[in-house]
């Protein structure tokens, strides 16, 4: 990463890590949630833990968790360049209901999208892609999961932002707490970040958008597309 963050245990210092009082932002509570991406290539990984984990039903068949080590208080600040700030942003849309075909053989798995914005001293990369998570549906107002082998690749990034990872592979669990408002922060800032950043093209690779998209692996080769039939005339012979 730029500004000299080492790739490895990377984690943001619980200082800063406390309730937002009354300035009506969403509760900042403790959470045993982790997860780890991995270079495919290099090994190189960060593994943070996710004092911030929240989630927010936005349908009977969906449903989306962001989590982070970024303390909520400096996330809300849209005007915060978060230049002194080292940690991530990871958003996970879910699919509660399993797609035939295209997820493994258990009643409990379900795709989903991923995107993860490093943050590195002011400097910033957007990961995405998606895989499997080993889930059942959110009870109340509390949400668990296990991610496996989420394949990832750098999006966007901004000019100084030096790629350590490439195509990663995020493993790991969750417990999110319901939380619309710290949703809705986190969705925002993340949203904010991504505009300003540069896309990167990746060949061969598919960056889903509103659904899982089909992804290769590095030395995959795509599959041939092959031409449209020509359309024939009106006065031609079939």
């Amino acid at each position: 990463m730029a500004s000299g963050v080492a790739l490895g245990l990377m984690m943001l210092s619980a200082s800063g890590c406390r309730a937002l009082g009354t300035d009506e932002i969403a509760s900042f509570f403790t959470s045993t949630s982790s997860l780890t991406t991995r270079s495919i290539n290099t090994g190189a990984y960060i593994a943070p833990e996710y004092p911030v984990a929240v989630f927010v039903e936005t349908d009977d068949f969906t449903a989306d968790v962001y989590l982070t080590d970024i303390p909520l208080s400096r996330l809300s600040d849209d005007a915060d360049a978060l230049l002194d700030v080292r940690g991530t942003i990871v958003h996970l849309h879910v699919f509660l209901v399993p797609w035939a075909g295209r997820t493994p053989i258990a009643d409990s798995a379900v795709n989903c999208t991923v995107r993860e914005i490093v943050v590195a001293g002011g400097e910033m990369g957007l990961y995405g892609g998606g895989g499997f998570m080993m889930t059942s549906e959110p009870e109340g107002s509390t949400y668990s999961a296990d991610v496996r082998q989420a394949d990832l690749r750098l999006a966007a990034a901004s000019a100084g932002f030096v790629d350590k990872l490439g195509a990663s592979l995020m493993e790991g669990g969750f417990t999110a707490t319901s939380d619309v408002k710290a949703s809705r922060i986190l969705a925002g800032r993340m949203a904010s970040i991504a505009s300003r950043l540069t896309p990167v093209n990746v060949q061969d690779f598919d960056l889903p958008q509103t659904g899982i998209e089909r992804r290769f692996r590095p030395g995959e080769q795509a599959p041939e597309k092959k031409p449209a039939p020509e359309k024939k005339s009106s006065g031609e012979k079939p």
